[in-house]
């Protein structure tokens, strides 16, 4: 298997990193909330 381009890799990092920031601002929007719309969405 060759390896991906590390352009690739930096991009799928930075995604990763973005998305899972993404995911505890909306658990924290959620819990503040008290409610499961924003978890949901």
């Amino acid at each position: 298997m060759g390896a991906p381009p590390a352009g690739m890799v930096i991009r799928n990092v930075r995604w990763a990193n973005v998305h899972s920031g993404e995911i505890i601002l909306a658990k924290t929007t959620t819990s503040r909330l008290g409610g499961r719309e924003i978890a949901a969405a």
